[in-house]
């Protein structure tokens, strides 16, 4: 009886863990692209791999697969000026 009891306790552990991962968005498998730049560093991308990854994890039922980096002139200080 102890048994099944463990057994059982054991498995709804295991659906609640299960369930509790389905809510969350999933970065388990991202690709990462990070292109060529000369004004980012590889350490600044990481950074802002790891905000992005942290965000992503708050899209319930979502799967991250690819984080690249356009190119330089996209992501330049002109296009991203947060003070305007």
């Amino acid at each position: 009886m102890k048994k099944i009891i463990a057994f059982s306790a054991a498995a709804i552990m295991a659906l609640g863990l299960a369930a509790y991962n389905i809510n969350k968005g999933n970065i388990d498998n991202v690709d990462i692209d990070y292109g060529n730049s000369d004004i980012y560093s590889k350490a600044d991308m990481d950074s802002a791999i790891e905000l992005i990854k942290d965000e992503f994890t708050g899209f319930n039922g979502c799967e991250l697969h690819i984080i690249s980096y356009n190119s330089d002139e996209c992501n330049n200080i002109e296009n991203i000026n947060l003070d305007e």
